[in-house]
């Protein structure tokens, strides 16, 4: 998974934008790098690149869009926290044993869904 968020730090740089003769340097302080955290991911940066016709390696192309921290609700500021057995405001939840396509259940997800099904 693609990794280009800097995580936590004081004016960490996260990138630049130019217009016209201005360079502005973007930096962020305090926030944790949600882009690698467990959870959904997406291939948001493979889309980019294949629009633009652009080549990058496969590790790069996706990245976390939902942590799991946030899909469960678990209040969490840092995204990378475990899991594990913490409860949330859900009845029930259960975490894939790795980073799947945002929307995508693994087997052992489908079989805990069925027996959680009235």
């Amino acid at each position: 998974m693609a990794r280009f968020q800097p995580s936590g730090g004081t004016d960490a740089p996260i990138g630049a934008v130019s217009a016209l003769s201005e360079l502005r340097r973007l930096t962020t302080t305090g926030v944790p790098a949600y882009d690698t955290a467990p959870g959904g991911t997406a291939e948001f940066f493979g889309q980019a690149a294949d629009a633009l016709g652009a080549d990058i390696p496969d590790a790069h192309r996706a990245t976390c869009f939902v942590p799991s921290t946030s899909a469960a609700a678990l209040g969490d500021d840092d995204p990378h926290t475990p899991v594990g057995d913490r409860t949330g405001p859900f009845h029930a939840f259960r975490c894939a044993s790795a980073n799947l396509p945002h929307g995508r259940l693994d087997d052992a997800q489908v079989a805990w869904l069925l027996t959680e099904l009235p």
